[in-house]
């Protein structure tokens, strides 16, 4: 069914549209189109007949058409009016030109004519007018061809309106050809042809940079929402591509008679023929180097402005409203405007990238297509692309002012000649003059009256350095999903520059070991100094303290399931620091092995360390109890009551931070990055490697190690663990040290030979009583109270055998002293241990029970080997057996009996004979 001739066409013009309606009456009412034989007679009685042969039934679409004529013709008047107020006034030049054209013909005319006369009669005359005909078509021929320049240059104005950049360049150089053809240019008359069509060819290099800045950095809203399909692009890259390096000139060919192009690509490659065959392609590469960082930095602003306007109560939100946030900083509501910024900046940066790369591409192709090579390398733009984006993401982590080191092109300034001083010197004069021209040229700009001191005036370019929400370590998290997508396209589009330098792999980690980690570290710093400041926190509390701290770092750092390196050195930091900080507080309250104390002196002793802890109770207790050390001891070098507390405090914090710190160790595998040019294996191993506050698939919070990594933590532990064991080991000597203290003293203080019998307890040993029960309940862990109080029945044992060496003399009832004061300790320690039978004191009551066997009592048990004790103790006992005797003759001044003198010399050479 034919088309009706009133439908409407989409047409370019109203001309296509009149043409079209002409066309379609042609065709369909060819009796209106019959000049010769149609008159209205004829077309109006048609219509008048309404018999099935007439044409009454078509009459509307007879009115249609009249209408659609008149609309058409209307139309073209109003489109081309001003075209057409330009082709009246060219065409009354143009009359008055042919007007003196004619006038010059007929004068020729005449001239012909009469050498047409004269022909036969002067030669020289017809050779004259033969050279001024010359002479004048040549004059009609060159106004001929002003009147195409001046057609050419409304043709250059109307096809720059439409963009069809590439038809100008064809019409500019068309019109430079033909000044050249019929020598223009050297007319001084026509000197204004020459420089209309030079500020044409610069107008035009200004326009194609600019038009195709604006497609590379989405200055038009067409492609701005537009989602990037990786291996679409990719592939639709590699395709035009391949269809361009292998048929070249086709791309000469295309689209040559539309005004604009649908497929960018091909419009790209036109923009750089076009600055191509100008000339200026060299120098608008070396533009979209330079201008890349600003161009950037204004595309991250728009997008600011956009998240902005977009966004705003939510901004405000997450930059006022603190409640939001929790120990870390990290808002819900902050992360959620971040998600939407950096979407879109990753979005439209992979735009540019892909048409930096379309760019670079092409402009290699058409230079080695024409012999000339590019002056720098696609890397080049790939290293200051990265910057920019390295800034960025900077600005919004970090606080600091170091991402703006790179935004240098944001301070060049313009010179400002009134601020420089020529007082007193020759060219003052010249000053003065040069300010006046430039008063003219700057009239708005008071140069004697200047608003700054500056040498320069500031460029009115600034790149808006201020972030949608406060900078935070952890928004590294939002925008390290979007980073990862960006790189995970640039992979492809790379792949096809071939360049080696270029590896977008190498931003994200280079971004995360440079800027991430340190920030990160610092930050973890601060919130772990912050939770142990000073008084703040109790030492018993530090475990629950860093349990909190230490499994929220680990939750958020993802180490339950895969060995992170990188997050695992910054976890074993705060490890180390904590240890720090138990030792700071161990070295507080206990000066370590290097303090002056008798504690300190028997723990800096590794003997002893190693004795007690196999343990081995008598090479301990020899060591305690060697060189006189208890009866050297001062209350001074005991441990006091806050230091007691405060030890067995950290000791406690210490051992429940191991509970909970030990399940938390697992040991994986590390993760293996094999040289794969698998993009999806490369962007798999850095989500691996770097993505954190992503949920744990477990509900357990572990720290991942590797089998290598394993061995700093498990050697973290030990420090802890042997922290612990100077602290044990601090209590243990401290209660051997009061109890040395004040047996010892018992022995030197007291009298042991009484006149009667004395059952109160001597008040050292009351004293000391006190000490242990403090110590015991102190101790309520069962395992320390254990280990300090094991083996302290045989140290007993032997310190108050130790003490019968400082007793002067002693009898029966001295005896009965000793037995209540051992007694006494003994049931007190007896109540403080899970096993009473472990205290037991029998050793050194057996050995004053020999006090009544007399000194044969002693040979002959010594003799029947039923003595367990040393030839020293055994002696000592005789001796003091014989105490008492010797006391009374020392105090009446009467000589023992020669008998008992004797006696006492020969039981104690006995006794020297039986241990040879």
């Amino acid at each position: 069914m034919e088309q009706p001739i009133n439908s409407v066409h989409n047409g370019s013009n109203s001309l296509d549209n009149l043409e079209h309606l002409l066309k379609q009456a042609e065709k369909n009412w060819k009796v209106l189109m019959d000049e010769d034989s149609v008159s209205a007679l004829d077309i109006a009685l048609p219509f008048l007949d309404r018999t099935s042969v007439g044409m009454a039934s078509q009459y509307p679409e007879f009115k249609e058409l009249e209408r659609n004529l008149f609309n058409g013709l209307q139309n073209v008047v109003f489109e081309n009016f001003n075209a057409f107020n330009d082709s009246v006034g060219a065409y009354q030049i143009t009359r008055d030109k042919i007007g003196k054209s004619q006038n010059i013909i007929k004068e020729i005319n005449g001239t012909l004519e009469q050498s047409g006369k004269d022909i036969m009669s002067n030669k020289e005359i017809l050779k004259e007018l033969n050279n001024n005909s010359q002479k004048y078509e040549q004059i009609i021929e060159t106004l001929d061809q002003i009147e195409i320049l001046r057609k050419k240059n409304v043709e250059i104005e109307a096809l720059i309106d439409k963009k069809a950049f590439y038809k100008v360049e064809r019409l500019l150089a068309e019109s430079w050809d033909i000044c050249k053809q019929y020598n223009l240019n050297e007319l001084e008359s026509l000197s204004h042809i020459k420089e209309n069509l030079e500020v044409q060819s610069n107008n035009l290099v200004e326009l194609v940079v600019e038009e195709l800045h604006s497609i590379i950095y989405l200055k038009n809203i067409k492609r701005q929402e537009e989602t990037h399909e990786e291996l679409k692009t990719y592939k639709k890259i590699k395709d035009f591509l391949f269809k361009f390096e292998n048929n070249y000139n086709f791309f000469d060919m295309i689209n040559k008679e539309v005004a604009f192009i649908d497929n960018d690509y091909e419009y790209v490659y036109l923009l750089l023929k076009t600055l191509k065959n100008l000339n200026s392609l060299d120098d608008t590469l070396n533009s979209l180097k330079s201008r890349l960082s600003t161009e950037l930095q204004f595309l991250f602003n728009s997008i600011q402005e956009e998240i902005k306007s977009s966004n705003g109560k939510n901004i405000q939100v997450a930059n006022l409203d603190m409640t939001d946030l929790d120990s870390f900083g990290i808002s819900d509501i902050g992360n959620s405007v971040l998600q939407s910024f950096f979407s879109r900046i990753f979005n439209r940066c992979c735009h540019v990238l892909e048409f930096l790369l379309i760019t670079y591409k092409i402009s290699e192709i058409v230079s080695d297509n024409s012999n000339c090579k590019l002056n720098f390398q696609f890397s080049d733009l790939w290293d200051i692309f990265s910057a920019e984006i390295t800034n960025l993401m900077l600005a919004y982590i970090s606080k600091s002012e170091s991402s703006d080191k790179s935004q240098h092109s944001n301070d060049k300034h313009m010179f400002q000649f009134n601020s420089l001083d020529f007082k007193n010197t020759k060219a003052e004069i010249f000053s003065i003059d040069l300010q006046s021209i430039l008063q003219d040229l700057f009239p708005n700009y008071d140069l004697k009256n200047p608003t700054t001191n500056s040498v320069y005036i500031k460029d009115d370019f600034s790149v808006n350095k201020t972030t949608l929400i406060p900078p935070n370590v952890f928004n590294m998290s939002v925008i390290l999903n979007n980073l990862l997508q960006f790189i995970h396209l640039s992979l492809q589009l790379i792949s096809v520059v071939k360049d080696e330098k270029i590896d977008p792999a190498l931003l994200c980690d280079r971004f995360m070991e440079t800027a991430f980690l340190p920030r990160l570290q610092h930050l973890l710093d601060g919130i772990f100094q912050s939770l142990f400041k000073d008084g703040t926190v109790d030492v018993d509390s530090y475990h629950n303290v860093f349990k909190t701290f230490f499994s929220k770092v680990c939750d958020i750092l993802n180490t339950s399931i895969i060995y992170k390196s990188e997050f695992v050195r910054i976890i074993l930091k705060l490890l180390n620091k904590m240890s720090g900080l138990y030792t700071d507080c161990f070295k507080k309250h206990f000066g370590g092995p290097g303090k002056n104390t008798k504690t300190g002196q028997l723990l800096a002793n590794n003997s002893l360390r190693n004795a007690s802890k196999i343990p081995d109770f008598a090479a301990e207790t020899s060591i305690l109890l060697s060189n006189n050390f208890m009866e050297q001891a001062t209350t001074r070098d005991f441990l006091t009551d806050e230091e007691l507390t405060q030890l067995i405090k950290l000791l406690t914090s210490i051992d429940k931070m191991l509970e909970w710190l030990l399940p938390m160790r697992r040991v994986g595998s590390n993760l293996n990055q094999d040289n794969t040019n698998d993009n999806d294996e490369k962007v798999d191993f850095l989500k691996d490697k770097w993505l954190f506050l992503e949920g744990s698939p477990i509900s357990t919070v572990l720290l991942t190690f590797s089998k290598d990594s394993v061995i700093e933590f498990d050697s973290q532990v030990d420090t802890f663990y042997k922290l612990m064991t100077d602290i044990k080991l601090i209590l243990r000597y401290d209660l051997r040290l009061k109890i040395g203290y004040f047996v010892s003293q018992m022995f030197l203080t007291e009298t042991w030979l009484l006149p009667y019998e004395r059952n109160r307890p001597s008040l050292l040993i009351e004293s000391l009583n006190k000490k242990i029960l403090q110590i015991d309940h102190l101790l309520t862990n069962r395992d320390y109270k254990t280990f300090v109080f094991q083996g302290i029945s045989f140290f007993a044992n032997k310190l108050f055998i130790k003490g019968a060496f400082d007793i002067v003399a002693l009898n029966e009832h001295g005896i009965g002293k000793l037995y209540s004061n051992i007694i006494i300790l003994q049931q007190v320690l007896r109540t403080l241990v899970d096993d009473p039978d472990e205290i037991n004191f029998t050793s050194c009551i057996n050995y004053y029970e020999m006090f009544k066997r007399t000194d044969k009592g002693i040979v002959d048990q010594v003799s029947r080997g039923e003595n367990k004790y040393s030839y020293d103790e055994n002696a000592q006992m005789i001796k003091l057996f014989f105490s008492e005797g010797l006391s009374k003759q020392m105090n009446t001044g009467k000589k023992m009996s020669f008998g008992a003198d004797k006696r006492c010399e020969e039981s104690i050479q006995a006794l020297k004979n039986l241990y040879k």
